[in-house]
């Protein structure tokens, strides 16, 4: 048994972290005393925190990507939330990137687009409807409408092509 030198409870010396430079092998503080004055200078030393941290980052770049990566994966409902913020509080940004994305590849916005008609989802389907909130049943209803057209204008190429051989 030993007694903290803060709280001055007896404990298990096991309730003690290890300590080579001490005679008994043991810190002075139990574990609890110690976690709450590291808390406190964390919290008077905001700087020093902030600087330790952007070195250890810098210092180990693989355990940073694999942490993030991990934590990314656990929480994305987290991760979509701080991408929002973030491009709602740097719009120039996200603008510049858009408008670069956008020069480097021009024809993916066509190529987008095709495929999302051609899906006819149901947010297509509503753009077609003019609708800002339609309900299931008129969107299912589009949807077999625009089908139909669909089909029915590429009958009438398949027509007009026999019709010029």
């Amino acid at each position: 048994m030993k007694t903290c030198s803060v709280c001055k409870v007896e404990k298990d010396e096991i309730e003690f972290s290890r300590d080579a430079s001490r005679k008994t092998g043991r810190s002075p503080r139990c574990k609890v005393c110690e976690r709450a004055r590291h808390a406190k200078w964390k919290a008077d030393n905001p700087e020093k925190v902030r600087e330790y941290k952007a070195k250890w980052q810098a210092d180990n770049p693989e355990k940073v990507r694999e942490y993030t990566a991990k934590w990314s994966v656990a929480h994305p409902e987290k991760v979509r939330e701080c991408q929002t913020r973030w491009k709602a509080n740097n719009p120039e940004k996200v603008r510049a990137y858009e408008i670069k994305r956008r020069a480097d590849n021009p024809e993916a916005k066509r190529i987008r687009q095709a495929r999302w008609r051609e899906g006819l989802s149901d947010r297509c389907v509503a753009e077609y409807l003019g609708l800002p909130n339609p309900p299931p049943e008129l969107i299912e209803l589009k949807r077999e409408q625009l089908k139909m057209l669909r089909a029915s204008r590429q009958l009438r190429q398949a027509i007009k092509e026999k019709q010029n051989e």
